[in-house]
Parts: structure tokens; C-alpha cells; sequence
């Protein structure tokens, strides 16, 4: 299993070095695949680009990124993708559309043959036990019965840790309910290696 969870994805040095340790081929060769799910904002298609721009920084070329639409059916082969981004938006409504396209099982398929997953904000969180409410400033207004998270990892992501105005009272819950919650500021990541993983 070779994963890097981040809150604002590939935007440091070190976030970009360790992606670079989880290939097994040179940099310029993988093919990169982000899956979106657009949302109304109108600083959409620049967070877009700058994810684009970071896979360039980190020596990916550009005519080996390619994006797929979660809003859009008939999802793309993956056989061929070596690395994988799920890009940021609402918990609910990404693991709705992964089910409905068939997507949640090509990526367990795609991260279970060792290809690479970096999951960014709601793409990281979907990687744990659940979503669950109160831990999530998402809206469920996509009628989400079945919230389960593809459970790869056994703990909760807080993305977005310096920005959070309720982020005490989340600490508070996993407190009290027990629940292992790891935070992260959009400058920080978690490297998942097989067993392993380590904040970066």
C-alpha cells in the first residue's frame, strides 16, 4: 500500500520528495490520473491547475496527467495509471459517485496492486473507517445512506487543521468517543507504506 494523505495536496517540498520515494519507475514516466468532482467555486479551476503544476514541479510531464470528471459516467480504464489523485470536495458526495461509476473498486483494485494514491482533503478522509458527522463540515444533502470509507486506514483525517474554526471541539469528540483523529494544516501529509505511516 503506497499512499500519501494530504490537506492541500502536493504544495511542499517534502510532500513532493516523498511521492518521489513511493515510484518504481523514473518520475517522468508514470501516467497520473485525478479524478474531480467539480463544485461551484469559482477558484475551482485554479486549485485545478495548481495541482496540475505541483505533479510538474515534481517532474511528472504534463501530457501524462489526465483528469476524469465524477459528475460525467463512462469512467476511464485505469489498467495504465500509475499514480492516482482524488482530488478535494464533499466526503458525501465523492463516495457517492465513486460507487455509482464503479470507481470505489477500481481504486481499491489499483492501491491493493501497489500502484500510488494521494488523496487530497476529502480524497484523504474517504480513506478511513467512515465519514463521519462530526467530523466533517460537509453537508450530506446527496441522501448518502451508506457512508462507510474505503477503510485502508484505521484512523480519521482532520485536513485543513489551521483553518478550522470547530477544530477543538472535533479534538473533544475523538476524546470522548475514542477515535483515533490525525489533523493536518494544508502544509502537512501522511505516508502510508504497507503498515507504516508517519506525518509529513
Amino acid at each position: 500500500m503506497k499512499m500519501l494523505l494530504t490537506s492541500a495536496g502536493l504544495s511542499t517540498d517534502k510532500l513532493r520528495e516523498a511521492l518521489i520515494g513511493l515510484l518504481t519507475k523514473p518520475v517522468k514516466e508514470n501516467n497520473v490520473l485525478i479524478i474531480e468532482l467539480k463544485w461551484e467555486d469559482e477558484d475551482y479551476q485554479k486549485y485545478l491547475e495548481e495541482a496540475k503544476q505541483e505533479f510538474m514541479r515534481t517532474g511528472f510531464q504534463r501530457k501524462n496527467i489526465a483528469t476524469y470528471d465524477l459528475t460525467k459516467d463512462n469512467p476511464p480504464n485505469i489498467s495504465e495509471v500509475d499514480v492516482m489523485m482524488v482530488f478535494g470536495g464533499n466526503n458525501y458526495h465523492y463516495l457517492k459517485r465513486l460507487r455509482e461509476t464503479g470507481l470505489m473498486q477500481k481504486i481499491r483494485d489499483h492501491i491493493e496492486r501497489d500502484g500510488v494514491y494521494i488523496g487530497v482533503s476529502a480524497g484523504a478522509m474517504i480513506m478511513g473507517p467512515c465519514i463521519d458527522d462530526n467530523m466533517t463540515f460537509d453537508v450530506n444533502d446527496v441522501g448518502l445512506e451508506d457512508v462507510r470509507g474505503f477503510d485502508f486506514v484505521d484512523f480519521y483525517i482532520l485536513p485543513h487543521w489551521n483553518w478550522r474554526e470547530e477544530r477543538w471541539a472535533t479534538l473533544a469528540y475523538s476524546w470522548e468517543t475514542g477515535k483515533h483523529v490525525v489533523p493536518l494544516t494544508d502544509q502537512q501529509g501522511i505516508l502510508v507504506h504497507e503498515d507504516f505511516y508517519k506525518i509529513i
